[in-house]
């Protein structure tokens, strides 16, 4: 009885060994969680180990198994790595030791890393280096504030006002036309914040231009008055 006992505790004991339970969910795909950053914007921890390192499975049974790391680990995507197995993997960051943890964006560009066995704490502050050094890939939902940003450095040019600009918008609304001795036509009138100014034969003018010949003397609300040839015009907008 006591031979199977001793049996039963050493199985167990293999079994808890070769099949840990990790409070992180891991993938076991270097491209599948790059790819998976990529596209849900998070950054990616990738935690190379391999079969029989002392150190891995001390990381693993008191680093990765903390509960505040745990936690953090939600805004990564993680994935868990035999590195010997997967040469490729492992040689794409130039992993020769392990454990060796990975932070890296979707593109595969590195963060930062781990060299070795480190404590919960020591691993939780790598973490969060790791994304304050993240920025979001182009296409990723932060895009639209990039948008935003180069729509107010845009906006002053939008909101410089020429007179040229203001009249024309006017002169396309003005549907009355008033016509002064067949010669002069005028088709708008507009108040600026710091004086009339109106459109004739298609020009913008204000009091003292000079149009076709003609002086501007005075613009009002809706008349303007003109000097041609010693002669003075005034010209009506119908209201």
């Amino acid at each position: 009885m006591k031979k199977h006992f001793q049996l039963y505790i050493i199985l167990a004991s293999f079994l808890t060994a070769v099949s840990p339970v990790y409070p992180i969910s891991f993938g076991s795909n270097l491209d599948s969680a790059l790819k998976q950053g990529k596209s849900s914007n998070k950054p990616v921890m990738i935690v190379f180990y391999m079969d029989g390192c002392h150190w891995c499975d001390k990381l693993e049974n008191d680093t990765l198994s903390d509960s505040k790391v745990s936690s953090l680990s939600s805004k990564f995507v993680c994935a868990r790595i035999d590195g010997i197995r997967d040469r490729a993997a492992s040689g794409k960051f130039g992993v020769r030791g392990y454990p060796n943890i990975i932070f890296a964006n979707g593109d595969g560009k590195e963060l930062n890393r781990i060299s070795g066995y480190v404590g919960p704490d020591d691993f939780r502050a790598t973490m969060e280096k790791a994304l304050a050094a993240f920025k979001p890939l182009a296409g990723s939902k932060k895009e639209p504030v990039k948008a935003k940003v180069s729509e107010k450095a845009a906006k002053p040019s939008a909101q410089k006002k020429n007179s040229d600009g203001i009249m024309k918008k006017v002169a396309d609304k003005v549907t009355k036309i008033a016509q002064a001795n067949g010669q002069f036509d005028i088709t708008g009138i507009l108040k600026t914040p710091t004086e009339y100014k109106a459109i004739i034969n298609n020009k913008i003018v204000a009091a003292g231009d000079t149009v076709d010949g003609a002086k501007v003397e005075n613009i009002a609300q809706h008349t303007v008055k003109l000097k041609y040839k010693k002669k003075e015009i005034n010209l009506y907008l119908p209201e």
